[in-house]
This record gives C-alpha cells, structure tokens and sequence, in this order.
C-alpha cells in the first residue's frame, strides 16, 4: 500500500496540528506527491456556487477540493457498478424462471380463464344482455 503525501492522511486528509512543510521544499513535495500517488491530471469545469460549496466542504472535513472531487467520482463509480451488476443478477434471476410453469394457457387466454364471468353481475347492474 502506497504512503499518503508528508501533512496529508491516506484519504488526503490534513494531519490534525504539527507543520505541514515538507523537507527540501515544494518541489521535494511534489515530487513526494507524484512518486505516492499515480494520478492522471484532468480540468474541469464547476460554476460559482460549486465552488464555494466544495470550498466550504473541504475546509470543514480537512480536504482538499481535489480529494472530494475524486471521492465523489469513486462513489458514483460503485454506485454504477452496483446498479449494473444488480441488473444482471435480475436479467438472470428472469431467465432462469423462464418457462418453469409451462402448463400455464398463453396470456389473454390465461386471464380468461381465472377472471370470473360478470356478465349476471352486469345484467343486474345495468340491465345489459349477458
């Protein structure tokens, strides 16, 4: 498992208090960065209010936009793998119970069969010839 950068937890939270500085300056830091990390650059565009939202966010749970970004990104990815692999289990669970009561009459024919007869009840109803 891969080191979280010097200041920083493996979520790509702040460390609670002490200095965040790393020896050797920014670029020995960003180096540190780029060797724990393999990540692939990438700009997006947010309005206004994102912004600050996601601003107000990360300051708040000790984040930085970057890492709320990629962890909204992470959950929308389970997420869809979740629903895909749910619609499969489903399409299988479907075609496996296909044709397991094959004594059963074809649809309208079906329902004609256990639906009972209204016409007495709708010749007492609405006088209607049954």
């Amino acid at each position: 498992m891969s080191q979280a950068p010097p200041g920083r937890t493996a979520r790509g939270e702040r460390e609670p208090g002490g200095d965040h500085g790393v020896d050797g300056g920014p670029e020995a830091a960003m180096r540190t960065m780029y060797d724990l990390y393999i990540v692939r650059r990438t700009q997006i565009y947010i309005d206004e209010r994102q912004g600050e939202r996601l601003a107000e966010i990360a300051e708040r749970d000790g984040l930085t936009m970057s890492a709320l970004i990629r962890g909204a990104i992470d959950a929308y990815l389970d997420q869809s793998r979740t629903a895909a692999v749910r619609m499969e289990r489903f399409r299988t669970a479907v075609a496996e119970a296909a044709g397991t009561v094959p004594e059963l009459p074809p649809g309208a024919e079906y329902v004609d069969a256990i639906r009972p007869d209204y016409s007495e009840r709708a010749r007492e109803l609405w006088g209607e010839p049954g």
